[in-house]
C-alpha cells in the first residue's frame, strides 16, 4: 500500500465515514452460478456519501500490464492532501474489450469495497476469469426476467438445459469435449442468444457463456496431446 507522508487526517476522515457506511445489498443476478452478489454500483451506494462527507475522493483507472493483466488503481485521496493508494491487477478469460472491461468492472468493486471498509456478501468471485464453476449446475433455479419469449423450450425447460450445459462443460478434460458440447447444444445456444443474449455474450462483470466455451477450448489440452504424453 502507498501512502502520502502523513496519514493522520484521511485515517481520522475514514474513522468517521466508516461510522456511516453501511453493507452493500445484493441486487444483482449471477445466472450461471445460481447468487446474488453486491455490483459495483451497490457499492458505491453504501460508502459515497460517507467518504464525501468527510472531504474524500476516490479515483480508480484501468491500465495495462506488460503480462496482458488488466490492473486497476484506487486511491483514496483527502481533502487535507493525504492520500492511500493500492493496486491490483488479474488477466482476463480473453482479450476482447467485454472481457477487459469486466476485469476492471470486477476490480474497481472488490477494491472499493476493500479501501471502504463495505461489506458486500459476494460470490461470483471467478465470474471475471474462469469459464466454469462447481455449482454451475445451480442455475435452474434462476428465474428468466418476464420478457416475450421465443422457445421452443419453454422457460422451465430451458433453465435445465442450460445447467445440463454448464455442467457438462465444467467435467470437459479436452477441447474437444468442448466442441462436442457445443454441437449437441446447438440449438440451445441459438435459443440462449435470442431469449437470454445475457447469458451468452455477459452482461457488466458476469462472463457468458460463449466466453465459457471459447476459454474453456483454448485452455484444456487435445486428447492427442494428452496420449503422447502419457506414451512418452
Amino acid at each position: 500500500m502507498k501512502t502520502s507522508d502523513q496519514i493522520n487526517e484521511i485515517a481520522a476522515a475514514m474513522a468517521k465515514a466508516q461510522m456511516h457506511i453501511q453493507n452493500a445489498h445484493k441486487d444483482a443476478e449471477n445466472p450461471f452460478f445460481n447468487s446474488t452478489y453486491a455490483d459495483l454500483a451497490s457499492v458505491w451506494d453504501a460508502c459515497r456519501l460517507p467518504l464525501s462527507e468527510n472531504g474524500i475522493a476516490v479515483f480508480q483507472m484501468p491500465t495495462t500490464t506488460a503480462e496482458g493483466a488488466v490492473a486497476v488503481t484506487t486511491c483514496l485521496a483527502h481533502s487535507s492532501g493525504q492520500w492511500i493508494e493500492e493496486t491490483m491487477a488479474c488477466k482476463p478469460a480473453k482479450g476482447d474489450a467485454q472481457a477487459m472491461g469486466s476485469v476492471v468492472t470486477y476490480l474497481r468493486r472488490y477494491m472499493l469495497a476493500a479501501a471502504a471498509g463495505v461489506a458486500p456478501a459476494d460470490d461470483d468471485g471467478n465470474a471475471a476469469v474462469k469459464g466454469g464453476d462447481k455449482n454451475a449446475e445451480k442455475v435452474d433455479a434462476v428465474e428468466p426476467p418476464k420478457d416475450e419469449w421465443h422457445g421452443p423450450l419453454n422457460k422451465t425447460a430451458f433453465k435445465n438445459k442450460v445447467g445440463d450445459m454448464a455442467r457438462a462443460l465444467n467435467a470437459c478434460k479436452y477441447h474437444e469435449e468442448v466442441t462436442d458440447i457445443t454441437d449437441e447444444f446447438h440449438d440451445l445456444i441459438e435459443q440462449m442468444k435470442v431469449d437470454r443474449p445475457d447469458w451468452w455474450k455477459g452482461k457488466d462483470d458476469i462472463v457468458g457463456m460463449e466466453t465459457k466455451l471459447a476459454t474453456a477450448k483454448k485452455s484444456l489440452p487435445s486428447i492427442e496431446e494428452s496420449t503422447s504424453e502419457e506414451s512418452a
